[in-house]
């Protein structure tokens, strides 16, 4: 009797409610899983409470969680607009994750450590490291346009040609041309199966992302033509970032990168019609052709009208 009285009490002894509380303190879906893996009942807890504890968890290891739930969906998972989550779905969302992560980190790696900067030195503002070559991994701006880049192709792969001309319409300019840019990327692409020559230069494109850069690009040139008056020149085309170059960007990428930026803009924003007064910037780059993005932005483009911003943290 005394020695069941002075017992300590075990992870077992658990209320649902107050093991619900504990597994919402970690900050990393593995800490979860592996505490769920400890016994019966703590598994039950997790799967009778997945979306509860997803909903704690999730802000602090699954970064731009509206597209990581766009992906699952096209995948066939729950729907994004669904408030329910099963154990299955918070698995997989954890898999695209990391996935998109480790191709981040790869990316830095192969093509940007291999772009030297040509445009951007005469920016006081801009960091250090302009008119230098590029550091092997992604600033804290360029990453996260990487990131949503990627979810938004991998999503692309998942979907029939209508759903896709469905994403087209809600996108920007800039978002048609950064997913037009992503899908040519020289590695494998979310759950792609085939050579991995690990060389940005000799790396094929497999058909189908080839076909999807296309059919992006036309797209984009008719939402172009349609607001400027005019069909937007490929951003990289004879800037230096074609396959055998590393001058502004390297392997046909160069859109993601801060130090292009202020020329980014310019090729979706400031190539208006004749006669364009400063409200019209404003209102296209808040609707159809930029958009607001904070982590994304380096530093406000100068645009007519429009006082430059901080910079974002």
């Amino acid at each position: 009797m005394n020695k069941q009285l002075h017992q300590k009490p075990s992870l077992t002894s658990l209320t649902s409610d107050v093991a619900v509380l504990i597994f919402g303190q970690f900050r990393s879906f593995s800490d979860v899983l592996a505490l769920a893996a400890t016994c019966g009942s703590l598994r039950a807890v997790w799967l009778d409470n997945t979306t509860s504890i997803f909903r704690r968890v999730a802000p602090h290891d699954i970064k731009y969680l509206d597209l990581a739930r766009s992906l699952l969906a096209a995948q066939g998972g729950t729907p994004s607009e669904s408030g329910v989550l099963f154990s299955n779905d918070v698995r997989r969302m954890i898999r695209n994750a990391r996935k998109a992560d480790k191709s981040a980190d790869r990316f830095g790696r192969e093509v940007a450590e291999k772009t030297i900067d040509l445009l951007g030195g005469s920016y006081k503002h801009l960091p250090p490291h302009f008119g230098q070559q590029h550091p092997p991994y992604l600033t804290s701006t360029e990453r996260p346009r990487f990131m949503r880049a990627y979810y938004r192709v991998w999503r692309l792969l998942e979907l029939d040609d209508s759903a896709r001309r469905h994403c087209y319409k809600q996108w920007t300019l800039r978002q048609l041309y950064r997913t037009c840019e992503m899908a040519g990327l020289p590695q494998p692409f979310g759950e792609e199966i085939g050579p991995d020559l690990k060389d940005p230069i000799r790396y094929k494109t497999p058909l189908r992302r080839d076909e999807l850069h296309w059919e992006i690009l036309e797209f984009a040139d008719q939402v172009h033509l349609r607001i400027h008056g005019n069909v937007c020149m490929q951003p990289f085309e004879g800037l230096g970032a074609g396959a055998l170059t590393s001058f502004v960007g390297f392997a046909n990428f160069i859109t993601l990168f801060d130090h292009f930026q202020y020329d980014f803009a310019g090729r979706v924003i400031l190539s208006l019609k004749p006669g364009s007064t400063p409200r019209d910037y404003k209102e296209y780059m808040r609707d159809e052709v930029w958009g607001e993005s904070s982590d994304e932005e380096l530093y406000w483009p100068r645009w007519p009208g429009r006082k430059r911003a901080v910079k974002s943290s």
